[in-house]
């Protein structure tokens, strides 16, 4: 079962104040954060964590989020717990008023085209992800 509906379903109607997106990773973060999006579950003042945002990185979540101006991010290095590990990142965001979006048009039309290394980058992130077995 897709555990995004059954919490939409326990949350019955009501929107979130935190999302924590944690493994997964690459494009399944992405994925699954556009179904968040989709079924309404963030609301204004609601915080996004997002951890391994550089290693092995959500690219495509990263892009998004940073092309959306209802999203206020704020990007925070943290030191892996072994020497094992590179520094990695903590994507911390804050939901804004939705009718951000809509100014000088749609959704779509405020957001960046992806430019062209996305693809590339996201694809590498996936490897990384299967790789590291996260």
């Amino acid at each position: 079962r897709d555990g995004i509906v059954v919490a939409q379903g326990a949350l019955a109607g009501h929107s979130v104040d935190l999302l924590l997106l944690h493994c997964g990773g690459g494009t399944s973060l992405m994925r699954d954060f556009a179904r968040v999006e989709e079924l309404g579950l963030l609301r204004q003042g609601c915080t996004i964590l997002v951890d391994r945002v550089l290693c092995p990185g959500s690219p495509r979540l990263l892009h998004h989020l940073q092309s959306c101006r209802r999203y206020h991010l704020q990007v925070v290095p943290y030191a892996s717990p072994s020497n094992e590990l590179p520094e990695d990142w903590v994507l911390m965001a804050h939901v804004g008023d939705a009718a951000l979006e809509g100014e000088g048009g749609s959704s779509e039309a405020s957001q960046q085209a992806p430019f062209p290394e996305l693809a590339r980058l996201a694809a590498e992130s996936d490897r990384l992800w299967q790789w590291r077995g996260a």
